[in-house]
């Protein structure tokens, strides 16, 4: 049976687990909703002839700016032509203020093949479109109308000029087309650039080698199947580092060793000299004793003046004067009275 520590740990993924997906969810969902889910509207209605291409999320702008969305298309009922489908326009509440009362609405297509969309094009009212209010709808002019035939002759005068000199080989495309110089010489490169590869693919290149031998992979394996048989003599217990990881012996000696170093420690840290201050105290007594030695001799006669030096000096120099006189005039040390000799008892 789970422990009640385990249920509460499953309960607190579930519960986060299903946040998450909630929060997924909602993100999502403002995605998908094109980030005006939250967003306040103002809804405009537009009556045209024709919605064909227009449909439920048609895209609402002015002047290119996307403002808002179509939210519906329906039939007005009204017997007007030019009311026939009644479009209802969902507008962002903020760009409303952007939307002139007297603008008017065209339907417009992206491209050629593109979506068709409801176009807004500002007018000049210093007020601004109410909500609910109508947009006046502005019919598109006809496309031979607004043709510019002129314009469209001298196009045509300029493609038969361009057809013209294709069929005649003039340019390059002419040349393409009716000699065969341009595919020679497309031809010529080709074969240069194949010339090229094969050069690159010859096994005496780098890039060659790289590709048709195994050279590259030998020097790669050589090192991996080294570091491999490493391992294996290691996971087989050979060699020090495996004895270490698979027999006890090495394991046992460093522990032993570990233990005399503790012990070793141990018994410093137990010394007198380390757990009391006696012998530092006598050590300090003795070397204060020693300082206070060497003070009074440095203190003494002997070395603050030089008067004993001096008659040391004076009573040495008298010495080895009176020897340097002895050996050299010794007779003046060895004279006898030869008168007293004379009167001596034989």
């Amino acid at each position: 049976m789970p422990s009640a520590r385990r249920v509460e740990w499953a309960k607190f993924r579930i519960t986060a687990v299903g946040i998450a997906a909630v929060a997924i969810l909602s993100v999502l969902f403002y995605l998908l909703t094109g980030g005006r889910l939250l967003k306040e509207n103002a809804t405009l209605y537009v009556y045209v002839p024709d919605a064909t291409g227009i449909a439920r999320k048609s895209a609402v702008s002015v002047n290119g700016i996307d403002v808002g969305k179509v939210s519906a298309v329906a039939l007005s009922g009204s017997n007007d032509p030019n009311r026939i489908v009644r479009l209802t326009l969902q507008i962002e509440l903020e760009h409303l203020a952007d939307i002139p009362a007297d603008s008017t609405v065209q339907l417009s297509t992206e491209s050629v093949v593109g979506d068709r969309y409801v176009d807004i094009t500002r007018g000049n009212s210093p007020t601004h479109a109410q909500p609910n209010a109508e947009l006046a709808y502005k019919m598109q002019p006809e496309l031979l109308k607004t043709l510019d035939m002129a314009q469209f002759l001298q196009q045509l005068q300029a493609l038969d000029a361009t057809l013209s000199d294709i069929q005649a080989g003039r340019g390059r495309v002419g040349e393409f087309v009716t000699t065969d110089t341009l595919y020679n010489e497309l031809s010529k490169r080709v074969d240069e650039l194949e010339s090229v590869i094969k050069k690159a693919a010859s096994t005496t290149g780098m890039l060659g080698e790289l590709t048709y031998t195994d050279r590259l992979y030998r020097r790669l394996r050589e090192p991996l199947a080294g570091l491999n048989d490493i391992l294996g003599r290691i996971q087989a217990g050979q060699g020090p580092i495996g004895q270490l990881l698979y027999e006890d012996g090495q394991y046992a000696q460093i522990d032993t060793q570990l233990t005399n170093m503790r012990q070793s420690v141990a018994a410093l840290r137990s010394n007198a000299f380390l757990q009391s201050d006696d012998l530092y105290t006598a050590w300090s007594g003795a070397l204060a004793s020693m300082i206070q030695s060497v003070d009074s001799l440095n203190r003494s006669a002997l070395l603050v003046t030089s008067d004993i030096y001096d008659n040391l000096n004076g009573t040495a120099q008298q010495m080895r004067d009176t020897i340097r006189d002895f050996r050299e005039h010794p007779q003046k040390y060895l004279r006898l009275n030869l008168s007293q000799r004379r009167a001596m008892p034989h």
